[in-house]
């Protein structure tokens, strides 16, 4: 005679796979956009005020970001995915802080209080998308310090200098 098993164990899982299915997109479109925001953040600190356009990569990334939030509030959370979720929405927070920053016009004016709130920001939503990616299988980020690249990596027991902005 059959024994009836737990429904929660494959309910459970189904829905943490549909979880992660559904927001393995979201973050590495997330990643993407925390990367092009660094990349603007340096070339907004290194050159003069009206050097180049930012408003539209600015208005592009802030698109982007509404985009993420807005997916990552529909999607349904499992309470396996409570964390995860979590640290997304979290790092979507601080990308959109960063955004702010980028757009106040004190960091082009080499203002030291500015530059490190946006470090701050930048290092929160990298930070975040850290834990995202330990806290549930399928979001792992490649580390690319063992490869043969990575020639410039720092020696073992030497301590890495942060890039401060």
């Amino acid at each position: 005679m059959p024994m009836a098993t737990k429904p929660s164990d494959t309910t459970h899982g189904d829905a943490a796979l549909a979880y992660v299915v559904a927001c393995q997109p979201l973050h590495e479109r997330l990643r993407d956009v925390v990367t092009q925001l660094g990349g603007l953040s340096l070339m907004t600190m290194l050159r003069r005020e009206g050097a180049f356009d930012r408003e539209t990569p600015l208005r592009l990334v802030r698109e982007a970001l509404g985009n993420i939030g807005e997916a990552l509030r529909a999607l349904p959370v499992p309470h396996r995915a409570a964390h995860h979720h979590h640290h997304m929405t979290e790092a979507c927070r601080a990308a959109a802080g960063a955004a702010d920053l980028i757009a106040d016009r004190r960091l082009t004016g080499n203002e030291e209080a500015a530059r490190l709130a946006l470090s701050r920001e930048l290092r929160a939503a990298t930070d975040h998308l850290r834990f995202a990616s330990r806290a549930l299988p399928g979001f792992e980020m490649v580390d690319l310090t063992q490869s043969c690249c990575a020639v410039h990596a720092a020696a073992p027991g030497t301590e890495a200098t942060e890039l401060r902005f």
